[in-house]
């Protein structure tokens, strides 16, 4: 039983146990049934743009992070509660960077902050 918390032992242990497919994801079963459109879009990596919103603990960051797993997408994570400029303009340049080499997913943690 303790290789169980050996295993990773450095990382947060939510992020020891993100699901690793749909059959893993606790919840949401409405989006991501086996015919739900979400999860076809998914699968055939047609995505278009979306957006999460929900309280904490739902699960948005971890389909998030699934979703770039199952499209072979680079994550580009951040949290707008620590943006500034700087954090701006690095993110654009991020951005600019993968835009049309790879596909990426951001993941934009707290984006109602940005209307400050």
């Amino acid at each position: 039983m303790t290789e169980l918390f050996e295993h990773n032992k450095n990382l947060l242990l939510s992020s020891r146990f993100l699901p690793e497919s749909f059959d893993e994801f606790v919840g949401q079963k409405h989006l991501l049934s086996k015919d739900s459109v979400l999860r076809t879009l998914i699968e055939e990596d047609k995505l278009f743009s979306l957006i999460f919103y929900g309280p904490p603990g739902t699960g948005k960051t971890a389909l998030a992070k699934l979703i770039a797993k199952k499209t072979n997408s680079e994550v580009v994570h951040t949290n707008a509660t620590v943006f500034g400029i700087p954090e701006i303009k690095e993110l654009t340049n991020t951005i600019r960077h993968y835009h049309g080499q790879k596909k990426f997913l951001l993941i934009l943690d707290e984006i109602h902050h940005l209307n400050r």
